[in-house]
């Protein structure tokens, strides 16, 4: 099963009472960044893609949690090699449940064997945190990362 088919088709009850995340599930906190993610892209005319961390590539997909993805924000619409070598143009959207926190990896050029490889640009804001648990309202991440991604260039990242 691939992860677009696990995110779609989960058990929910394997992770349901998560005290980590504000009472609410990791399914749950996937629906709502990804609805987030794709109101920013859609209203923007950019793609987006849902991967996992390369830190947790080894766990097989099934254990993945909502911490275990990213989210990769598109600005020139799919992924596709740059003529001057470059990957491609992305922000990268992390959530750290355990921290409370979202993350939002921008501004980097990295590439070759350039010192840039030793530094991670990056905005940290915290996931509002409720009289009780629940998900942020609809449009709260949606509005930052629309903010985030005007006032901050896209990553770049080299082949080699």
């Amino acid at each position: 099963m691939g992860l677009f088919d696990w995110l779609r088709h989960r058990d929910v009850r394997r992770v349901a009472g998560d005290p980590q995340i504000s009472g609410r599930t990791s399914d749950q906190w996937m629906a709502y960044i990804q609805s987030e993610v794709a109101g920013v892209c859609v209203r923007a005319g950019w793609a987006h893609q849902v991967r996992r961390n390369w830190a947790v590539r080894e766990r097989p997909v099934r254990q993945s949690r909502v911490e275990d993805l990213e989210w990769k924000l598109l600005p020139d619409g799919a992924e596709s090699a740059d003529p001057q070598g470059w990957e491609g143009r992305y922000f990268v959207l992390r959530f750290d449940r355990t921290g409370g926190k979202f993350v939002l990896l921008h501004d980097n050029y990295q590439g070759g064997d350039d010192l840039s490889w030793d530094f991670t640009t990056s905005t940290e804001f915290p996931a509002p945190v409720g009289p009780g648990p629940g998900l942020p309202a609809p449009g709260w991440l949606e509005a930052r990362l629309s903010l985030l991604t005007q006032r901050f260039d896209p990553n770049q990242y080299s082949y080699t």
